[in-house]
């Protein structure tokens, strides 16, 4: 929920000037996720590359990521109950 709703680019950063956020543990370690997770790397890892846009722009973007991402664990704790 976190990473569909962070508004920004998906991809790994090469230098962009803008930000770009991609899901490093599935890139970086697509065929040895059990390995990493052995390390403490958790498979839902989401990587940032911070860009130029303004500090407004770049808060907003992650309260809404983050709102989506507590509202999606407060959801799945729900139907837990």
């Amino acid at each position: 929920a976190f990473f569909d709703n962070l508004h920004c680019l998906k991809g790994p950063s090469l230098g962009t000037p803008y930000t770009l956020c991609c899901p490093y543990t599935l890139l970086a370690h697509y065929a040895e996720t059990d390995w990493a997770k052995q390390q403490g790397v958790p498979k839902c890892l989401i990587r940032v590359s911070v860009g130029l846009e303004g500090w407004e722009v770049l808060q907003k973007r992650f309260q809404v990521a983050l709102s989506a991402a507590a509202e999606a664990r407060d959801a799945i704790r729900g139907q837990a109950a």
